[in-house]
């Protein structure tokens, strides 16, 4: 049964409207981005992280280091403060 409300694109998220300004903002790539969503949206420690993704830790932990140099941030904690500020600015 084809109705018109089965037709009608999801709309994505406010949330997923931010994490997409900010990966394009920063050039993130499509891990990255994922790996920022997860962090973001559902505070995944690099364990959890890792699991998810099917990744390393090690692996988890170079993604992390390569979004804070492309952002400027020293550390996750400012990573995260970045991207709050981007939020209630993008």
């Amino acid at each position: 049964m084809n109705t018109e409300y089965d037709e009608q694109p999801v709309p994505m998220t406010t949330m997923d409207q931010v994490i997409r300004s900010f990966a394009d903002q920063y050039h993130l790539t499509k891990r990255e981005s994922e790996i920022m969503n997860l962090m973001v949206v559902y505070g995944y420690s690099n364990k959890e992280l890792a699991s998810h993704c099917m990744i390393s830790e090690k692996t988890v932990k170079n993604h992390i280091e390569k979004i804070r140099n492309k952002v400027g941030a020293g550390s996750t904690r400012k990573l995260l403060s970045s991207f709050i500020v981007h939020q209630f600015t993008a």
